[in-house]
């Protein structure tokens, strides 16, 4: 399997940490909220899970405020926007997109795919040609918090499937949307 301890390390968080994380623009309708309060309510059932999340916006004050009400504060990093999210993506157990807007297709959820992690996305625009579900990943209904909180409640006392769900991750990412390929490709052109 990948070693990814020290990748948590360099987020400040335990090699036992269940982390799960998401990439994208902070905005109302991308609902990163909805993953805070999941990690809360994991938490609070007992569960040692974390969040990084890389971004950025002008509603970044405000999820800052929802983890400190949540008393979370220390279980959540915000990362900022980063030129590259690889590092990031390299310490999650997890990625998880919130969106409740249609999004076409997830570049960050392929990435992360890609990199041999399991995905949770809401159910809307594209995710359904992204999740086999029980494969994969699974999907939720948008902006059900209770639905997404027991997957990764699920998930996080499940080593084995974190790891099986993400080497058929990185097996679709490869086969059916050739994404690594693609990126060789494109990184090719500027050498």
């Amino acid at each position: 399997g990948i070693s990814y301890g020290d990748h948590r390390l360099a987020f400040g968080f335990a090699p036992d940490d269940f982390v799960v994380g998401t990439v994208g623009k902070f905005r109302l309708e991308k609902r990163q909220g909805d993953l805070i309060d999941a990690v809360a309510r994991l938490r609070m059932q007992g569960l040692r899970v974390v969040a990084l999340i890389a971004g950025g916006g002008e509603y970044e004050s405000i999820l800052k405020q929802q983890a400190s009400a949540a008393g979370i504060t220390n279980y959540v990093r915000f990362l900022g926007e980063m030129r590259d999210v690889r590092p990031a993506l390299a310490a999650m157990d997890v990625f998880v997109l919130t969106s409740v807007a249609v999004e076409t297709f997830s570049n960050a959820a392929l990435e992360a795919m890609a990199m041999g992690r399991p995905v949770v996305l809401s159910n809307v625009g594209g995710a359904r040609e992204m999740v086999w579900e029980g494969v994969n990943g699974y999907l939720y209904p948008a902006s059900d918090v209770g639905q997404l909180t027991a997957i990764l409640g699920r998930l996080a006392v499940d080593a084995p499937a974190v790891l099986r769900l993400g080497e058929e991750a990185r097996r679709i990412a490869i086969e059916r949307f050739s994404f690594t390929r693609m990126v060789d490709d494109y990184e090719a052109l500027f050498p």
